[in-house]
């Protein structure tokens, strides 16, 4: 969309925030390569909040661009088929809904 970045005062919608593009990246890579335990807060801390100052960012989890090339979503990547049985609400969640759950509002 042309002009999406201009300022308003030049006839542009003044879009100026970047993309985080490396934290939905940063997810499934933990999740796929690491267990719980493994993971480096530091590192997830650092990826979070790296930008320069005063930039402004959109922050976001998964991308379409994930789906696309095959992955999964990141409640596939912690509930998997699970998500099919488990997810009742007329019976008792299990530990892998439980987590998946818990770590799918963490992560969002």
């Amino acid at each position: 969309m042309p002009g999406l970045c201009r300022p308003t005062i030049e006839g542009g919608l003044g879009f100026d925030y970047r993309l985080s593009m490396a934290v939905p990246d940063m997810w499934i890579k933990l999740l796929k390569e690491k267990t719980d335990e493994d993971w480096d807060l530091g590192s997830i801390c650092f990826t979070l909040t790296n930008r320069r100052y005063r930039e402004k960012s959109i922050c976001y989890c998964e991308s379409h661009d994930q789906a696309l090339v095959g992955d999964k979503t990141l409640a596939f990547w912690l509930m998997d088929k699970e998500m099919y049985t488990n997810m009742s609400d007329l019976t008792p969640f299990t530990p892998v809904i439980d987590r998946g759950l818990a770590l799918h509002k963490m992560i969002r």
